[in-house]
Order: structure tokens, then C-alpha cells, then sequence
């Protein structure tokens, strides 16, 4: 009975220190090294991917970036962030665009497309599959 309870115990402590990146084992969410973001509450990124929100607190250009609707990724990012999966998500953006109130995210064919994106721009904001090597100029935040 003891060693379930410490066994319990320890994986309760993992779970508590881990940042939230890191407990979601699908997709990394990554801005440009010099953005001073550390994270970000899970209703900003949505607001922020639906482009309800186009500027960081220094009054800089948001730029997401996505992965393809296929991306097992996107769809976990898309699901966890959104609460709702990729297909609404299309949806969502084919009225947007018909309706001329607003274009998706740019969307790249791969991860490491996503992060060179990242790279170099300042403003940019994506996420890639979870374990992808980010360079220096580049760095994962967790989503709270």
C-alpha cells in the first residue's frame, strides 16, 4: 500500500513540474528567440491562430504560421487550443474568407518549414510536432 501511495505520489510531482509543452506529447508551440513570451494562457493562442489578436504587447505583428490540415500535430494544436477539430477549424476560416473579414494563418509543409519561418521573422508565432530540434534562434513557450 505504501509504495503505490509513493508511486502516486511521484508521478503526481512529475506532472506539476512539467511546463505545459512538454505534457503534450504532439506539438511544441514556438516563437522567434527575441520575443520575450515565456507562455501563453491556451484562450490567448486561439484568439491569437483565429487572428482575433494581430499584435504582441509592443505593438509588433503577430504572424502565426500552421501546419498542414493533415498534420497529426495540427490536428492535436488544433483540438487542445480550439477545442474543436481541424475540419471546423477549416470551416471557420472558408466563411471568414468568403465573408472578407479575414485570411487563415500562413500555412508551411513541414515542421522544419515552420520553424525556419519562425526564425526569420520576429513576430512569428507556430507550432511543430513535439521533439522537432529548434535552433537557437528559435524557442518553444508553454501553453497554460
Amino acid at each position: 500500500m505504501r509504495s503505490r501511495l509513493l508511486v502516486l505520489l511521484a508521478g503526481v510531482a512529475m506532472l506539476i513540474g512539467r511546463p505545459a509543452a512538454a505534457q503534450n506529447n504532439r506539438f511544441v508551440l514556438v516563437v522567434n528567440a527575441g520575443n520575450p513570451t515565456a507562455s501563453l494562457p491556451t484562450k490567448d493562442v486561439s484568439r491569437i491562430f483565429r487572428k482575433d489578436v494581430t499584435r504582441w504587447p509592443d505593438g509588433s505583428a503577430i504572424q502565426p504560421v500552421e501546419l498542414p490540415a493533415e498534420a497529426p500535430a495540427r490536428a492535436e494544436f488544433t483540438q487542445r487550443v480550439h477545442g474543436k477539430p481541424v475540419q471546423a477549424m477549416v470551416a471557420f476560416w472558408q466563411q471568414q474568407i468568403f465573408s472578407g473579414r479575414a485570411v487563415p494563418p500562413l500555412e508551411r509543409k513541414s515542421d522544419a518549414d515552420v520553424v525556419e519561418y519562425v526564425r526569420s521573422h520576429p513576430g512569428a508565432i507556430g507550432y511543430v510536432t513535439a521533439g522537432t530540434t529548434l535552433p537557437s534562434e528559435v524557442k518553444a513557450i508553454a501553453v497554460q
